[in-house]
């Protein structure tokens, strides 16, 4: 995975830079699920805590998206981020489950 996305946000009102710690352990879970190749489902299951916690109500999530889709360090210029961003699960610059979903089965 990418360096984490708390670097590139635009200050302390972002609940994952408010809680750095929780939102990074989270995030490892996540790029251990899938480095191991794991089935859509327990990609899913892995990213809801995340989602649920801190991009659900987060005042910059569209910021956040918008971060992860323009990217650029990718071929071409793309982007390649892989992990969760404005809600969204990214995998190689491209939602692979959008933040509906993933909200969904958390409520």
């Amino acid at each position: 995975m990418q360096k984490s996305n708390i670097e590139p946000l635009f200050g302390p009102d972002a609940p994952c830079a408010q809680s750095p710690q929780e939102w990074l352990s989270l995030e490892l879970k996540l790029e251990t699920v899938i480095s191991k190749r794991a089935s859509d489902r327990r990609k899913k299951e892995a990213a809801q805590p995340m989602v649920s916690r801190f991009c659900a109500n987060c005042p910059i999530s569209a910021e956040c998206y918008a971060i992860a889709v323009a990217g650029g360090d990718g071929p071409d210029g793309k982007s390649d981020y892989t992990g969760i961003a404005g809600g969204a699960l990214f995998k190689e610059g491209k939602v692979s489950v959008p933040f509906a979903e993933l909200i969904r089965r958390t409520a």
